[in-house]
């Protein structure tokens, strides 16, 4: 069964994903030349203050859409539960862009330290309606296993926001504002698309009892989104007071390479787990099996992503940015180790969904805020965005050993900490090595380096997982 699975549609998911994030990367040799540090610095803390109103007003519901869809069988049902989530998902939605666009003066001053930058911020505030629209689209294609559609889409978006942002950054030169604009009218257009679409595919089905349920549902989860949020942006906040804009880029930068870990890994394999989880768990009677395997092969997933990201985000660094950015790879080598761990920490997190009890994962993440708020009032101080990168990095570690025990008391993941352990001390290792050893040699030379710890790092964390499996992580069949 998870053969089948595995070889269906995650492999189309992994096509759409890696097409939705391509742009960013397509464009860091030109974002890197003609924008500072600074300029991405504002970059990145408009996406945080963005994504703030989000998390606090926005009030999501399309998470929970399979759990409802899937645990009924009456075809009407369905269509209510879709066409409510969806008529929530606008209005609330508008609500929160306007809002965003009345106060954006102020959180120009406050986050960005200036208010000239209000003006882009107030476009950028119809980001909050056409991203929820077009997040809810996309995750009415998995939920009806549309996986060829969903790389379309991509593809399609992909080739808008390039096609933009070279003509609005490349040959118009309008920098930052450039880069809001092109992301505006992709995602302006597919969320209209979707919408569209949505309503003709299920018609208006508004019920208020439905809309309830899926409240109670999301409610502990847009608590929970609230710290997840304040986790994984308030370090670009701590740098900017305790630094600087540039230091802010830095650490954007170093974000946008991590960011390929979740990109290559967990996001392909979230889509299809996303609804997944829920049928394994109601279907295959050996779930605990099929769940330990699952892990297992995540696992190493994310720490070979991870190992590859840290060694050659520097190489490639050199190669294709202004030497004002270089020190971001020193961030990129500390945060891969937590990033690998921080998915895991997810992963975990199925126990909550399946059992109902989100209030619980609201209060870890929660708990995860205070720690690395800790962290950060220790290091950010003393090491700037490197500080930072360490904070987070600690962070993710303190609280996948938190999280693991009380899912565990849920549901049987098959999650073994053992191997997790082994493989972020072969991750530290081979990251240490690859740092301090041909530090001061030739280009080609380290590149050759980093490809010798990369194949030393996979055969080990392989060989580890097996060892903790109890059987080869992978079947491969010999051809006749």
């Amino acid at each position: 069964m998870l053969t089948k699975l595995f070889k269906s549609d995650i492999s189309i998911y992994f096509i759409g994903s890696l097409l939705g994030k391509l742009v960013g990367f397509v464009m860091l040799p030109i974002y890197t030349s003609l924008l500072t540090p600074e300029d991405y610095g504002v970059i990145g803390l408009m996406v945080i203050s963005l994504g703030v109103f989000e998390a606090a007003l926005g009030a999501r519901v399309a998470h929970a859409v399979p759990k409802f869809v899937f645990n009924t069988d009456e075809q009407n049902e369905k269509l209510a539960i879709v066409s409510s989530a969806l008529s929530s998902t606008l209005v609330v939605g508008a609500l929160v862009c306007t809002l965003f666009y009345a106060s954006s003066q102020q959180v120009s001053a406050w986050v960005l330290g200036d208010i000239k930058y209000t003006h882009l911020l107030q476009w950028y505030s119809l980001n909050l309606l056409f991203s929820g629209l077009e997040g809810f689209g996309m995750m009415y294609l998995r939920l009806h296993n549309r996986a060829r559609l969903f790389v379309a889409v991509a593809l399609i978006k992909l080739l808008m926001q390039l096609g933009f942002n070279i003509l609005l950054v490349v040959y118009l030169r309008m920098g930052v504002l450039g880069v809001v604009y092109s992301g505006l009218v992709a995602n302006g257009l597919l969320a209209l698309a979707f919408t569209a679409w949505i309503l003709r595919d299920v018609g208006m089905h508004f019920r208020s009892d439905i809309l309830r349920q899926l409240f109670v549902f999301c409610w502990p989860l847009w608590l929970s989104g609230l710290a997840m949020l304040y986790m994984t942006s308030t370090n670009q906040l701590f740098i900017r007071y305790f630094s600087s804009l540039t230091d802010v880029g830095l650490f954007a930068l170093a974000m946008r390479f991590i960011s390929l870990i979740a990109l290559f890994t967990w996001t392909p394999f979230s889509n299809w787990w996303q609804t997944e989880r829920f049928k394994i768990y109601k279907q295959d009677p050996d779930y605990q099996n099929t769940y330990r395997l699952i892990f297992h092969r995540v696992t190493m997933a994310l720490f070979f992503m991870g190992l590859g990201t840290a060694l050659f985000s520097g190489l490639v660094i050199e190669v294709m940015a202004d030497e004002a950015f270089h020190d971001a790879r020193y961030a990129v080598a500390i945060l891969a180790v937590g990033a690998s761990v921080q998915w895991l920490t997810t992963y975990c997190f199925t126990a909550f969904f399946i059992t109902g009890t989100t209030s619980m994962l609201a209060k870890l993440r929660y708990v995860h805020a205070a720690v690395v708020t800790a962290l950060l009032v220790i290091f950010v101080p003393l090491g700037g965005f490197l500080g930072g990168a360490l904070a987070v990095t600690l962070s993710e570690l303190i609280m996948f050993s938190l999280t693991l025990p009380i899912t565990r008391k849920l549901v049987q993941m098959g999650v073994s900490a053992h191997y997790v352990l082994t493989a972020t001390a072969t991750l530290v290792g081979c990251i240490l090595i690859n740092e301090f050893v041909l530090d001061d040699y030739s280009w080609l030379l380290r590149c050759v380096f980093a490809l010798v710890m990369l194949v030393v790092g996979s055969l080990s964390l392989y060989l580890l997982g097996c060892r903790s499996l109890g059987q080869p992580l992978f079947k491969f069949s010999r051809a006749r």
